[in-house]
This record gives C-alpha cells, structure tokens and sequence, in this order.
C-alpha cells in the first residue's frame, strides 16, 4: 500500500506541473494574464504540491 501511496503522490505533483505549464504558456500566447488565472493556477499548485507531499510521505513511512 506503501508504494501506491508513493505512486498516487508522484501523479499529483506532475498533475501541478501541468497546471503551472498551463498558466505559463497561457500568458506567453496571450501576452499578459489576469489576476483570476494567476491566483486559480497557484492554487491548484499549491493544493497538487501538497498532496502529492502528504502521499509521497505517507507511502515514504517504514512503521505502517
């Protein structure tokens, strides 16, 4: 179970990067970038970086 929690945790931390790539390449087609997608991006960001660090810290745990 370990491992799937590693497995699970590693998807959400790309899953973040996806959306930050996403906001990047949005404002470099657009030029310039509203403060609703900059404030929505970082928060998908935030809210993948840290359950993908809970998973992976769980499935990092030897004790069960």
């Amino acid at each position: 179970m370990n491992k799937v929690f590693q497995e699970v945790g590693k998807h959400f931390l790309s899953i973040g990067l996806a959306v930050i790539a996403f906001v990047l390449i949005r404002f470099g087609i657009e030029g310039n970038i509203s403060l609703k997608t900059a404030i929505v991006g970082f928060s998908m960001w935030l809210l993948f970086l840290t359950l993908g660090a809970i998973l992976i810290f769980m499935g990092g745990r030897s004790d069960g």
